[in-house]
């Protein structure tokens, strides 16, 4: 009985150790992945104020990609997200920006008679 709940204790302590060590700002840095958003929606803006709201998130939003000519909202003028640049640029924003990773929030329309996929 003793080894299980000095078990449960000391794993305990650990997780927490560890999350203190992971959630500084020197080691966050090195561990979090540098994302950015395609397109600006509702469901984006959601995203990143969630991800921002968490300092321990693994992802670090580094701004926003717009997509001209695609239903979407306006991406924040003067806004805590800066805009990188137009999807017509992507690869080298992606490189410029060090993206690491690539996060879709609006998606361009099918072409005019397209069908279903599948």
């Amino acid at each position: 009985m003793f080894a299980c709940i000095a078990t449960l204790l000391l794993l305990y302590l650990w997780r927490g150790v560890f999350y203190a060590i992971v959630s500084a700002p020197r080691w966050r840095g090195l561990i979090q992945q540098r994302a950015a958003l395609l397109g600006w929606t509702a469901e984006a803006q959601a995203l990143a104020g969630e991800i921002s709201a968490l300092p321990a998130h693994p992802f670090q939003i580094i701004g926003l990609i717009d997509l001209p000519g695609v239903s979407q909202s306006t991406p924040p003028v003067g806004g805590s997200l800066p805009v990188l640049g137009t999807a017509a640029d992507l690869p080298a924003l992606l490189a410029r920006h060090q993206v690491d990773l690539l996060i879709a929030a609006a998606a361009r329309p099918p072409p005019p008679g397209a069908g279903p996929p599948g």
